[in-house]
């Protein structure tokens, strides 16, 4: 029996949980590794046990590859260095909520564009609205040009 599955094993009789939440040290946990147990293993056990996966791991197209393997939806909590789409959710949540929309907002971003996977979600997300996005970075972190979605250039 593998250690994922004792550890789910003993939290569902003791706390009879419906979600359980795959974090990056859960699975790819040097110790895992070395006894070979890999992704997708982990991921089908997983899937017996709850109701829905959320998974955050540092492989890049770690969470299309698991929402292949498992039976249960999976929910992408940080995919590598490609996305965070959870982030981007609380992001736009975070605007509405203050700004009581998000049509009609100019909205800035700061920072380092270029790497940092929540600003491309969060790009993606903001394409589904009328939004004015400015970009604003050091040259060297400028984020890809094919990575701004259904934003609306000026």
């Amino acid at each position: 029996m593998n250690q994922v599955l004792e550890l789910v094993s003993v939290l569902m009789q003791q706390w009879h949980l419906l979600v359980v939440i795959l974090w990056e040290f859960l699975i790819f946990h040097p110790h895992q590794l070395k006894k070979g147990e890999s992704l997708a293993d982990t991921v089908k056990i997983m899937s017996i046990y709850s109701d829905i996966l959320v998974l955050r791991h540092t492989l890049d197209g770690s969470s299309r590859f698991a929402a292949e393997v498992s039976e249960k939806p999976v929910i992408n909590a940080g995919s590598g260095t490609e996305e965070h789409p959870t982030q981007a959710i609380q992001d736009l949540f975070t605007i509405k909520k203050e700004k009581k929309k998000i049509d009609g907002l100019k909205i800035g971003i700061i920072g380092d564009l270029k790497y940092g996977r929540t600003v491309y979600s969060l790009l993606h997300g903001l394409g589904n609205y009328d939004v004015d996005v400015r970009l604003i970075s050091p040259e060297s972190l400028r984020i890809r040009s094919d990575s701004t979605y259904e934003i609306k250039r000026n």
